[in-house]
């Protein structure tokens, strides 16, 4: 004797190994749908990601735009967490090292 579960599946997989072509017919009906609209999608989402609506992260770079000059590009920030303070030591060798590079 079988479980509900998988009788309920072998009915369901009975009909459609039948109804093959009806089922043919719906998934090429998809697709003939979903071409077209697959061709505005450029049109409906921001290309380089994120959101057309006002997000947090388009007011900052408001902010930003209107309070630091931009010489290239986009602002970018990198944030760098350690056990101890910033101020000497290696984490200041760090810091050091990484405004010169960004400097360069």
């Amino acid at each position: 004797m079988t479980a509900p579960d998988s009788r309920a599946a072998a009915v369901l997989a009975r009909a459609l190994v039948r109804a093959r072509w009806w089922v043919l017919a719906f998934w090429v009906g998809v697709g003939v749908v979903a071409v077209p609209e697959a061709a505005r999608v450029p049109e409906r989402l921001d290309v380089r990601g994120g959101s057309l609506g006002p997000t947090e992260a388009s007011r900052v770079d408001a902010l930003f735009a209107t309070r630091f000059r931009q010489d290239i590009g986009e602002t970018f920030l990198v944030l760098v967490s350690g056990p101890g303070p910033f101020d000497r030591g290696p984490a200041r060798a760090l810091l050091d090292s990484l405004g010169a590079l960004i400097a360069s």
